[in-house]
């Protein structure tokens, strides 16, 4: 079930004053997601989120894709946090690339940042989620070209092309590691 501002009564989601005002500003910044690579098996996008870190709530992009084995069909699904600098031209990775688990569903935790209320009224940085959607495996990227490849702006035809290599290559040591941890579990 989908709650949009518009379907919100009608579908009996009591959100109140405050949650639809959340619920407004959600859907507007969803409308600011951009798909920046796209080709027959691979899309990536970036979609904006206000994020806790330390102390602070702050905005970031989250970035997507999806990559498609065009042998066996199958579908993987990962996510990275990029920091984007204060002037806005530069995109830094942070923290881990997540490869995501089948049918991974999203559980925003918020947290509510009174500080950033003015006369009763949020500021675009009021609530933030608690953590970004965590993968089944968590990859440290710590090759500068491949932490580049990650952080690009826009993807011509053949950086998407390395970029589905290189996160279907991550993909098999995922597997890998996802075995060794069942066969140390048995």
């Amino acid at each position: 079930m989908i709650v949009t501002p518009d379907t919100a009564k009608q579908l009996g989601a009591n959100v109140g004053w405050i949650g639809g005002m959340l619920l407004e500003e959600m859907v507007e910044e969803q409308r600011s997601v951009r798909v920046i690579a796209r080709n027959s098996t691979t899309a990536v996008w970036d979609t904006p989120i206000v994020l806790r870190i330390d102390v602070k709530n702050r905005a970031h992009r989250l970035r997507y894709a999806v990559v498609v084995d065009p042998q066996s069909g199958q579908l993987d699904a990962f996510d990275w946090l990029l920091d984007v600098d204060p002037s806005g031209t530069t995109m830094v990775l942070r923290d881990r690339l997540q490869w995501l688990a089948p049918n991974t569903m999203v559980d925003c935790r918020l947290f509510v940042d009174k500080s950033e209320y003015f006369l009763g009224i949020p500021s675009d940085e009021a609530f933030a989620c608690l953590s970004i959607p965590r993968g089944q495996v968590q990859f440290n990227i710590n090759q500068p070209q491949i932490a580049a490849l990650l952080t690009r702006r826009q993807y011509g035809e053949e950086e998407t092309k390395l970029l589905a290599t290189t996160l279907r290559r991550l993909v098999e040591r995922g597997q890998a590691a996802l075995q060794a941890d069942d066969t140390r579990a048995k």
